[in-house]
């Protein structure tokens, strides 16, 4: 549920999973005690639909980095570049650095930080706006 008053349902595979997912939803909001609508007020519509595929590194994607980014958390590894960790990022492991440009994405972690990752791909080939489309 967004700040605009907006929800989002996803996952739903026909319209009886949709309407359970907003018969949880609206149970959630009534047990912490905020008043709300009855589901045969709601109208449901369908805006967006999506298609996933899981990455499995290394990707065959040539794109590379177009700048730099110290949020992303590598470590130089003898094939090349990995994730940190969790443990070593906590741990602040002297080996950390972020991606430099002109090193390939497919090399990025597969955790990735969609708003980061947004930033290093084609500007006319992607569109990552949370609010109006929530993806996954």
């Amino acid at each position: 549920m967004f700040r605009s008053g907006r929800a989002v349902c996803t996952g739903g595979k026909n319209q009886q999973n949709i309407e359970t997912g907003i018969e949880r939803m609206i149970g959630d909001l009534r047990a912490a005690g905020i008043s709300t609508w009855d589901v045969a007020d709601v109208d449901i519509e369908v805006q967006n639909m999506v298609a996933t595929y899981s990455l499995f590194f290394p990707e065959d994607y040539t794109g590379v980095a177009k700048m730099d980014d110290i949020n992303t958390k590598v470590i130089d590894d003898a094939g090349g570049i990995r994730a940190a960790t969790d443990e070593e990022v906590e741990n602040e492991d002297s080996r950390i650095r972020g991606i430099k440009q002109g090193e390939p994405l497919a090399a990025l972690p597969r955790r990735l930080n969609l708003n980061n990752l947004t930033f290093h791909l084609p500007f006319d080939k992607v569109e990552y706006e949370p609010e109006q489309f929530p993806g996954l």
